[in-house]
């Protein structure tokens, strides 16, 4: 009953997910995806996120690996980047092996803070097939799972990120191979 659930469990959160990248995608395309504007503690938000996936890196016995320093607040929208933060973690759930690790690493430096994700898989397509990495519904035609997806989480990060002011970079991986992809967020000191 208890692996049932957690199936189910595992079920509808890659549902809900997919529900909300499509809601996120369609208010993108027609410009009406809006921002709060509120203090972020940006390490919280990560660390939520990072919560969430475990079921699904557990299955894959996958083990994340998070170097978060807290710093200063940010202003931004802290529920649309826990969604950029669950999709890159999603991400790297997907296209990296079972038995492998995920690492998630925090930066920051003078009026900005960099977080990236990186993986174990098969790295990200080189040559012109990179200039689409973040245009809707495009996907790696070589090296896509048997877990399809719809080809919206990297353009949904892109949108989001670029939102607030930020950027989105494909790093050089760090730790091993595979995928690296880092989002840039400016940060104005505020008092909370």
């Amino acid at each position: 009953a208890a692996q049932l659930a957690d199936v189910q469990y595992r079920g509808s959160m890659r549902l809900s997910q997919l529900v909300d990248n499509l809601l996120d995608s369609v208010r993108i395309e027609s410009g009406e995806m809006r921002l709060r504007r509120q203090p972020v503690d940006l390490a919280g938000v990560v660390s939520e996120a990072v919560e969430l996936v475990l079921p699904l890196t557990d299955q894959r016995e996958q083990r994340v690996i998070a170097s978060l320093t807290p710093g200063p607040s940010l202003v931004g929208d802290p529920q649309r980047l826990f969604s950029v933060m669950v999709n890159l973690l999603a991400n790297a759930n997907k296209f990296a092996p079972d038995a492998t690790q995920i690492w998630v690493d925090m930066a920051w430096a003078p009026g900005q803070v960099t977080v990236s994700v990186e993986d174990e898989g098969p790295g990200l397509p080189s040559g012109p097939q990179g200039i689409d990495l973040f245009a809707p519904f495009k996907r790696s035609p070589d090296e896509e799972p048997s877990q399809r997806g719809t080809g919206l989480g990297l353009a949904i990060v892109h949108a989001i990120v670029r939102a607030h002011g930020g950027e989105v970079r494909v790093e050089a991986p760090v730790q091993r191979h595979g995928a690296r992809i880092g989002i840039v967020l400016p940060v104005d000191a505020i008092a909370v």
